[in-house]
Formats: C-alpha cells, sequence, structure tokens
C-alpha cells in the first residue's frame, strides 16, 4: 500500500462500495507491467479507474504531474467504454476535486481547488458509479 495517505483514505472508501470488485495494483520501480491507475473498479459491469496526487502544500497541481504514459492509460480506458478520475486532493487545503479524464487541459495548465467537481474526501466512493 502507498505511503500516500490520501491514496489510502481512498482505497479504503472504494472498498467499501457494496458488491464493488477494487483492484490497486502496486507501484515498483522494477514493476514491467502496465499500470493504468491506482485504482481499477468494476461494478455491474462498469470499469473506473482511479489516479490520485495529493499536494502537500499550495492551491497548484502542475498537469505535468500527470505523466504521459498516465494521459494515455486515460484515453485507452476512455476510449473503451470505461470512465478514468484523475482525484487531487490538496493537502493544506483540505480540498478535493475530482476530473474525468477528458476535462480541457493544457500540459502547461494547473488545476486549482474549484476546477472540475469538488467534494468531500469521503464523498469519493460516490463518484465511481454516478
Amino acid at each position: 500500500m502507498s505511503t500516500n495517505t490520501f491514496e489510502s483514505d481512498v482505497g479504503k472508501w472504494l472498498r467499501a462500495i457494496p458488491d464493488a470488485w477494487v483492484h490497486h495494483p502496486v507501484d515498483h520501480p522494477k514493476a514491467r507491467y502496465w499500470k493504468p491507475a491506482d485504482f481499477l473498479v468494476c461494478k455491474d459491469g462498469k470499469l473506473v479507474a482511479i489516479e490520485c496526487k495529493e499536494v502537500a502544500t499550495g492551491d497548484r497541481f502542475p498537469m505535468s504531474r500527470w505523466t504521459p504514459s498516465q494521459r494515455q492509460n486515460a484515453r485507452a480506458i476512455t476510449a473503451g467504454g470505461g470512465r478514468y478520475w484523475l482525484l487531487v486532493h490538496f493537502k493544506q487545503l483540505k480540498a478535493t476535486i475530482a476530473v474525468l479524464s477528458t476535462w480541457p487541459w493544457a500540459e502547461n495548465a494547473s488545476l486549482r481547488p474549484g476546477d472540475g467537481r469538488t467534494m468531500l474526501r469521503e464523498d469519493v466512493r460516490h463518484l465511481v458509479f454516478f
């Protein structure tokens, strides 16, 4: 399990969804397999991928932290009929936003609280299937 507290919390909330299959691929520096997101969730025949990012201080998440391979994974999952959420938690501000991978962004842009869908951290589990 990751040392990222936000990612750990998201995992707990996702595992609390009744009848959902939740997979958390392991981050490993020598891994040689495709890791599409921090979490893959399947329920009622729907696939949702969730990538968790945390900003320790400040009010901006530079989109450059969402790597080209993560963006490619998001496009592939979306093209296959799934959803791909980028969750950004601003730790110092105690604010979390959720942005679908189809959000209109530029590589040199930054996300801020108020962009996307602002939520309470515990509401993350309700994003999966709405």
